[in-house]
C-alpha cells in the first residue's frame, strides 16, 4: 500500500466517516423495499413519482450519503488542512441529509408534496453547508495534486445539482415552468458532474494507493474531469439537436476514456493477490463503458428515439447502468477497502501510548474478510441483473427487490461488524494502557 501524500496528522476522528457509512446501506434497503412492493407498474413511466422516489434513495440516501463521509475523510488527509466545523459540522450535514431525503421520498412515493417542499429546505441547507465549508478549504492554495483539481469541479457540479434539483422539485408545489430539458440538465449535472468528477477524483488517489498500480497520467487527470465539467455547461446553452449530439457524443469519449485507462491500470497493478475491491472496480467501470454505448444508441438512432416506448426503457436501463452498476458498484468495493483501512490505521494510533498493544489488533482482512466482501460482489452482480430484467420484464420487479435487500442488508452487516470489532479492540487497548 501505498500513503505518499498522506497527511495523517489531520485525520478526523473516525466516527466522522462512519457515521455515514453505517447509515447509507438503510437508504439501499428502503429502495429494496419500494421495489418488492411496487410491481410492475414502477417502470410504467420514467415520471412515474415512486421510481423519482426511488432513484433519490439511491443518489442521495446511499451515494450521496457515502461520498460526504468520505469527503470529510479524504480532503483533510489529501491536503493537510482541516474541515471548518469539524464534528459539530459532520453531525449536522449528516442529520439534515437522513431527514430530508427520507421527506422528498415520501413526497414522491406518497404524492405528499408539501413534504417535497420540506426536503427541499433540509436538503439545501446540508448540501449548501458542506459545500461552503469544504469549498473554503477546496479552492484555497492547498495541497493534494490533481484529486484535489477534480474535487473543486465536482463541488462546483453539487451546488449546480442543487440548484436544478430544488427548482424541479418545487415545481410539483408551485406552477413555474419545467421541461424535460431541465430535468436532464438535474440528472446529467448530478450522475456525469458531482458522481462520476468525484469518483475520478478519488479513484486518482485510491487506485494507485491500495492496488500499487502505476499513477494516472498526468494528461489524463488534468484534462477528463475539466472537458466533462465543460461538455455540462455547453448542455445547458445548446438547444440545437445536432450541437446537442456533439457534446454528448465528446462527453461519452471522455468518459470512455477515463474508464478504459482506469481498466488498464488495474490490470497491471503490482499486488497480484485476488482483490474483491477490483472486481467492484471492474465491474462498476465496466457499467459505466455500457451505460455510454447505450445512452449513444437511444439518443443517435433515429428509430430508437422515434419510439418514446423504447426510449424510455432505454433511458431507464441506462440508470440502472449508471446508479446501480456503476457508482454504487464503485462506492461498495471502496467501503471494502476504506473502512478496514480506517479501523486499523485509528487502533494503531490509539496505541501509541503503548506500543505492545499493536500486536493485538486485528488485521484488516479481520474487519471485513475477502470472503464476505466476495458474498457481497456475487449478490451485487445479481441485483443488478436483476434490476435490469426488471425494467424489460416487469415481472421481475420483485426478485429484484428481494435482491437488493439482501445486497445492502448484506453490506450493512459487514459495515456494522466492523464498527463493532473497532469500538471493542479500541476499549480492549484502552484497558492495556490503563494497566
Amino acid at each position: 500500500m501505498r500513503m505518499s501524500g498522506l497527511v495523517l496528522d489531520t485525520l478526523p476522528p473516525i466516527y466522522i466517516p462512519f457515521r455515514f457509512f453505517l447509515t447509507a446501506p438503510w437508504f439501499g434497503m428502503l429502495a429494496a423495499l419500494l421495489l418488492l412492493f411496487s410491481g410492475p407498474e414502477l417502470w410504467a413511466s420514467h415520471w412515474n413519482p415512486v421510481l423519482i422516489g426511488l432513484t433519490h434513495l439511491f443518489t442521495l440516501g446511499f451515494m450521496t450519503m457515502i461520498m460526504l463521509g468520505a469527503l470529510f475523510q479524504l480532503v483533510p488527509v489529501l491536503s493537510g488542512e482541516r474541515i471548518p466545523g469539524g464534528t459539530a459540522l459532520a453531525c449536522a450535514v449528516h442529520l439534515l441529509l437522513v431527514a430530508g431525503a427520507l421527506c422528498l421520498f415520501a413526497g414522491f412515493v406518497f404524492r405528499e408534496y408539501f413534504l417535497t417542499g420540506i426536503a427541499v429546505v433540509l436538503l439545501a441547507i446540508a448540501l449548501l453547508g458542506f459545500s461552503v465549508a469544504i469549498g473554503r478549504k477546496l479552492f484555497t492554495n492547498i495541497a493534494g495534486g490533481d484529486s484535489i483539481h477534480a474535487m473543486r469541479l465536482a463541488m462546483i457540479a453539487l451546488l449546480v445539482t442543487i440548484g436544478l434539483g430544488c427548482y424541479r422539485a418545487l415545481t410539483y408545489l408551485y406552477p413555474l415552468e419545467s421541461t424535460l430539458n431541465l430535468t436532464m440538465l438535474h440528472v446529467s449535472w448530478a450522475l456525469l458532474g458531482w458522481v462520476l468528477i468525484l469518483i475520478m477524483a478519488i479513484s486518482f488517489q485510491v487506485i494507485p494507493m491500495f492496488q500499487v498500480t502505476p499513477d494516472y497520467p498526468f494528461w489524463l487527470t488534468r484534462l477528463a474531469p475539466p472537458v466533462i465539467f465543460s461538455g455540462l455547461l455547453l448542455l445547458v446553452f445548446v438547444q440545437a439537436p445536432v450541437a446537442v449530439a456533439g457534446v454528448v457524443i465528446v462527453l461519452g469519449s471522455a468518459v470512455l476514456i477515463y474508464a478504459g485507462f482506469s481498466l488498464r491500470l488495474l490490470q497491471h497493478r503490482k499486488r497480484r493477490l485476488m482483490d474483491v475491491s477490483v472486481h467492484f472496480w471492474q465491474l462498476g467501470l465496466s457499467c459505466l463503458i455500457l451505460a455510454v454505448l447505450l445512452f449513444w444508441l437511444v439518443l443517435l438512432l433515429p428509430g430508437i428515439a422515434a419510439s418514446a416506448q423504447l426510449s424510455a426503457r432505454g433511458l431507464m436501463l441506462v440508470g440502472v447502468l449508471m446508479i446501480p452498476g456503476f457508482a454504487c458498484s464503485i462506492i461498495m468495493g471502496m467501503l471494502q477497502k476504506i473502512v478496514p483501512f480506517l479501523a486499523f490505521l485509528h487502533l494503531q494510533r490509539h496505541c501509541s501510548a503503548n506500543i505492545r498493544a499493536i500486536r493485538s489488533l486485528p488485521s484488516m482482512h479481520g474487519f471485513i474478510s475477502p470472503t464476505r466482501s466476495l458474498w457481497l460482489l456475487r449478490i451485487h452482480v445479481v441485483a443488478i441483473t436483476a434490476m435490469l430484467g426488471a425494467v424489460i420484464y416487469g415481472p421481475l420487479t420483485a426478485v429484484a427487490g428481494f435482491a437488493l435487500l439482501l445486497d445492502f442488508g448484506w453490506l450493512a452487516f459487514l459495515t456494522i461488524n466492523a464498527a463493532l470489532l473497532y469500538a471493542g479492540t479500541r476499549r480492549s487497548v484502552t484497558v492495556m494502557a490503563a494497566d
